[in-house]
């Protein structure tokens, strides 16, 4: 819709490693790619920009790294990797959110182990250094914190 309203023809493609998830989001007319971010199934420089929402905080450091140097490989024109900011007001926050809005009592937990798992901006630009990968790291509001970096040369 984005794209339509600023006319640019946006076409996005989803990962996913487990078939049946795949499926489910191709139903819903996502095309999708089976594959690991670590090793994506992409011929170099194949899309425009990677998109990564929400995933490197459930990964180790070095599946970061291997994560962030392929999203570079794959891309034409740049990475944005948008994941969650650790900090006491985010789990505080999302504690009483939850709570308020009659969230179930595992979601709550998995919120705020996510939010733990989140970075500081410092531990995600680190990553990105460790990577190999020169970049900007920012905080931005609602408990996020957004890497970016363009990869043309």
């Amino acid at each position: 819709r984005w794209g339509q309203r600023h006319g640019r023809d946006v076409r996005p493609v989803g990962l996913e490693l487990h078939a049946a998830a795949a499926r489910l989001a191709a139903f819903q007319g996502l095309p999708m790619v089976l594959g690991c971010g670590g090793d994506l199934p992409l011929r170099p420089r194949s899309v425009d920009v990677v998109v990564v929402s929400q995933l490197a905080h459930h990964l180790d450091d070095d599946g970061c790294c291997a994560l962030f140097r392929e999203c570079s490989r794959v891309a034409r024109q740049g990475v944005v990797v948008a994941d969650l900011h650790r900090s006491r007001a985010a789990r505080i926050g999302f504690w009483f959110g939850g709570h308020l809005l009659r969230f179930d009592a595992v979601t709550i937990t998995d919120g705020l182990t996510s939010i733990r798992r989140g970075f500081a901006v410092a531990e995600l630009a680190a990553l990105l250094r460790r990577a190999g990968i020169t970049g900007e790291v920012a905080h931005r509001p609602g408990a996020r914190v957004v890497a970016f970096w363009r990869t043309v040369p």
